[in-house]
């Protein structure tokens, strides 16, 4: 499902880094953050690449660092694989393998959770703070919510969860049916009660979402979705199709894309509204947009620039925030929808000695699972 790691694009290394792994005792930068730094401007994930073999010994680790490339701080927690960061002027939430923590500028909130292997989807509302991540399990998928005043609540639903999203205040899931695969369903997530459900519907298995959701400022949940034709093709193929679902009745339309040949693989987590118009970021470093009404043809906006094989891109607003992966990290920010770099250059030199390694328990390799820039 969206937002996993390609295995694709780290076998070729993997192989290579496998050498440097050690079993002396390994030194991490930055101690344990009590609260959100002023300095910080970025922050990045480093945790398992897969789940399977993640020994007791193995963590998920966040780096918070300043405009210099320097970390101010960080949070350890048990490792879990595919975690996000979820940022906004007030805070920055993150997973582990048995909390959720909310960290602000008066200090730490964690929040006890079951012990999970995987992050599945997350979603936040940046005005507020408020988030939720989700975590799958084999036929349903559990929850754990932070409200904007750090208190907290756990839930879960029947099915997998697709896509996720904040409308304003209101959190909304799309669960597709487990034992069916053919029936899926809008839920509210109400914070303070239990999952609603607000629509339901019937549809291809094979069509299923390649994208994280956004949402419009008319309560209009967006994601792109394509058939198992599209995804299964590495180049070419049929195009994909914007699914824009009403938070309030659960009714849907779907418009197929006029887009450039080659360029449906998308960034999970990069999709967002600006305007009237909706922007996403291929995992060629392209970022295109679609009118939200009329034209459904996709436009090329720019193209960041060559920062080689591997780069972790995230869209906070209208800040888009990159990290290399070469052999000395950088962190570069762009206005989203001109593509003029609004933070130069920052070297991560402490980031390349944390990633491709074997992990501490030797079962695994860490590996970059998230990024962001700080928003405000």
């Amino acid at each position: 499902m969206v937002g996993l790691p390609p295995l694709a694009r780290v076998l070729a290394s993997t192989m290579a880094l496998v050498a440097v792994a050690s079993c002396a005792q390994r030194e991490y930068p930055g101690s344990q953050s009590e609260k959100l730094s002023a300095d910080v401007v970025g922050a990045v994930s480093v945790g398992p690449l897969g789940w399977d073999d993640v020994g007791r010994k193995d963590r998920t680790r966040v780096y918070l660092f300043d405009a210099k490339g320097e970390v101010v701080s960080r949070l350890d927690g048990a490792a879990i694989a595919n975690n996000r960061l979820l940022v906004s002027p007030q805070r920055v939430v993150t997973a582990a393998g048995n909390t959720v923590t909310a960290l602000d500028h008066t200090g730490r909130f964690t929040a006890p959770i079951d012990p999970e292997t995987i992050v599945k989807a997350a979603a936040n509302n940046p005005d507020t703070g408020a988030a939720t991540i989700w975590f799958h399990r084999a036929l349903e998928t559990r929850y754990a919510s932070i409200g904007p005043d750090r208190t907290s609540r756990t839930g879960l639903v029947p099915g997998t969860v697709g896509i996720v999203g904040y409308c304003g205040d209101k959190h909304f899931a799309v669960v597709g049916d487990s034992s069916t695969r053919t029936r899926q369903r809008l839920y509210e997530i109400p914070f303070d009660g239990d999952p609603v459900v607000v629509g339901e519907w019937h549809h291809d298995p094979e069509f299923q979402p390649i994208s994280w959701a956004t949402c419009t400022g008319r309560g209009q949940l967006l994601a792109l979705y394509a058939s198992e034709g599209t995804t299964a093709t590495d180049k070419g193929g049929p195009n994909p199709t914007l699914v824009s679902i009403d938070t309030t009745d659960g009714s849907r339309t779907e418009t197929w894309l006029d887009m450039l040949d080659d360029t449906w693989r998308t960034g999970s987590g990069t999709l967002t509204v600006v305007g009237d118009r909706l922007y996403w970021i291929t995992h060629e470093n392209d970022v295109l947009s679609v009118a939200l009404h009329g034209s459904s043809t996709v436009r090329k906006e720019w193209s960041l620039p060559d920062l080689g094989d591997e780069t972790s891109v995230s869209v906070e607003g209208t800040t888009v925030s990159a990290i290399t992966h070469r052999e000395v990290p950088t962190f570069t920010q762009y206005d989203l929808r001109t593509g003029r770099i609004t933070r130069e250059p920052v070297a991560l030199p402490w980031l390349a000695s944390l990633q491709g390694v074997v992990s501490d328990s030797g079962g695994t390799i860490y590996t970059i699972d998230a990024s962001a820039g700080m928003v405000g």
